[in-house]
């Protein structure tokens, strides 16, 4: 399957690859790549399967989604990950972390308790699925965002020894703070804080974006 993708900046520069959230495409990171990234970097945000304008058909596994990300991704980037694409990053980090120079979590979805993946899929398959993302209508596949939720109660790959920057929100509806708990104590991990709820490139924007802007040099 061919990803649909949006890119920033000069071809030829180094390469971002940013993984969006559920719900959400890649336009998610419109404002970072045009305001932050794009004078230094190629930044690449697939729209996932699913979501976005890319093609919506099955499955809708973890295996798969990295299948599709590393077919276009070039053999070493830095990535950023944000809420579900922070799991897919961990996950490709696990498959082929040669592939990886450095990793960015935004508020990653880590692992659910499956009464937790349970509800949000019951709640997933009522809403209507269709939300504006990046001042962008968006239109979403309802089952695959239920298959996701219920992806996210699987147990966390090991943890691969890369450069690794995990931003967590102080409001967030995740029990966010105490997966970074967990996560301090690894060498690689650096955690940061910052205020808002969930999704931190629209409530913390300027917080987060100085985080990555110094974390990618």
């Amino acid at each position: 399957m061919r990803l649909h993708v949006r890119e920033w900046g000069d071809p030829a520069a180094p390469d971002v690859i940013c993984l969006h959230g559920a719900t959400a495409h890649g336009g998610q990171f419109a404002r970072l790549a045009e305001e932050r990234l794009a004078q230094r970097f190629h930044v690449v945000a697939p729209d996932l399967r699913g979501y976005g304008r890319s093609p919506h058909d099955p499955p809708w596994t973890l295996e798969q989604y990295v299948d599709d990300v590393l077919e276009l991704a070039p053999k070493r980037a830095r990535w950023i990950g944000m809420s579900f694409g922070g799991r897919l990053l961990l996950e490709l980090m696990a498959r082929g972390s040669s592939r990886v120079d450095r990793a960015v979590l935004l508020e990653p979805v880590l692992q659910l308790p499956e009464h937790v993946g349970a509800d949000m899929a019951a709640w997933v398959a009522e809403v209507q699925s269709e939300r504006e993302v990046a001042g962008e209508l968006h239109v979403y596949s309802r089952d695959a965002t239920v298959a996701v939720m219920g992806e996210l109660t699987r147990k966390l790959p090991v943890l691969m020894n890369v450069p690794t920057l995990l931003v967590v929100a102080d409001d967030s509806y995740l029990p966010s703070q105490e997966w970074a708990e967990r996560l301090q104590a690894v060498d690689w991990v650096e955690v940061a804080h910052v205020p808002g709820g969930h999704d931190v490139l629209v409530e913390a924007f300027d917080a987060t974006a100085d985080l990555i802007d110094l974390f990618l040099l």
